[in-house]
């Protein structure tokens, strides 16, 4: 199969050059291509009729975007259009203990940020603190979480399959650290994640919602963390969760858990367990009270 993939800049809508575009079936990628000057790529893979085949474009500075290509007939020919979201540069501020990453001015708690110890991150030699660069590109659903990667979760069922489905956005945030040379830094300890939430994003305080961390190798996204709503003083509603490493993260609902659902799940939870322990507490009381009124 012939395939046309166009890249464009999602603010601009430029055409964008030197991108790669991978072609991903059953998350094992069968075909690689780099756009040119136009921002046009041709791609020729073999396709079996009724495989759904996730088509990657990435390029430096920019978020990797996704679109499922799944004809229901064998095409001759086939073209569609990726727009690649540019990463906004954030504020880098590097303390004695800590390293914080800031989208926007620091000091307002209603800014997204990231946050880990200072010990976890190793400068590549000759690098000073100088010569780094942070992005932090944070969207929420219906504001551009289309130009994140297509939102399929992978994760196994009771038999160890695979298991597909789609999620439901609430929030998605790229965050990257990156040297002179533009090369990516890692982390070698978690990373704590906080944003504000929309009014409209249905969750409320307390609520805990599934964070999915996309592996770039599968072209999907896994789920990795458990994140949880607090109330600020201002009644603004923030999300918080721990992650293990820097990269692109989506906050989401999924057919198999949801938001609320799971936060109740886990309150039920601690009820049950708090209820065991009492009427466990219940019993031994009552063995001795037994034994007190035998021997006396």
């Amino acid at each position: 199969v012939a395939l046309k993939v166009h890249l464009s800049d999602a603010s601009t809508h430029q055409p964008l050059s030197d991108a790669t575009v991978e072609v991903f079936a059953n998350h094992t990628p069968v075909a690689r291509e780099t756009s040119g000057n136009d921002g046009n790529i041709f791609v020729r893979f073999p396709y079996r009729l009724g495989d759904l085949l996730v088509i990657t474009a990435t390029k430096r500075g920019y978020v990797p975007n996704s679109a499922p290509w799944k004809p229901a007939r064998l095409p001759v020919f086939s073209s569609l259009s990726l727009d690649l979201l540019p990463e906004r540069a954030a504020t880098l501020m590097v303390y004695d203990d800590e390293v914080q990453i800031v989208s926007g001015y620091q000091g307002s708690r209603l800014q997204p940020w990231v946050q880990f110890q200072r010990r976890a991150l190793s400068l590549p030699p000759n690098a000073t603190y100088t010569n780094l660069t942070a992005f932090l590109t944070v969207t929420h659903s219906g504001q551009n979480t289309q130009h994140f990667p297509y939102l399929q979760g992978l994760g196994s069922n009771s038999t160890s399959r695979d298991r597909r489905f789609e999620l439901t956005p609430v929030a998605a945030i790229s965050v990257h650290l990156l040297g002179s040379d533009g090369a990516e830094l890692h982390v070698s300890e978690p990373i704590s994640v906080s944003f504000p939430l929309p009014a409209d994003s249905g969750l409320k305080e307390n609520d805990h919602i599934p964070a999915w961390r996309f592996d770039p190798k599968l072209g999907a996204w896994l789920k990795s963390s458990l994140g949880y709503v607090q109330r600020e003083g201002g009644g603004q509603l923030i999300l918080n969760y721990i992650a293990p490493q820097l990269g692109y993260w989506v906050a989401a609902m999924s057919p198999i858990n949801t938001g609320p659902v799971v936060a109740k799940d886990i309150s039920t939870y601690h009820t049950v367990f708090l209820l065991a322990i009492l009427g466990g507490m219940g019993l031994i009381l009552l063995f001795l009270l037994s034994l007190l009124l035998y021997y006396c």
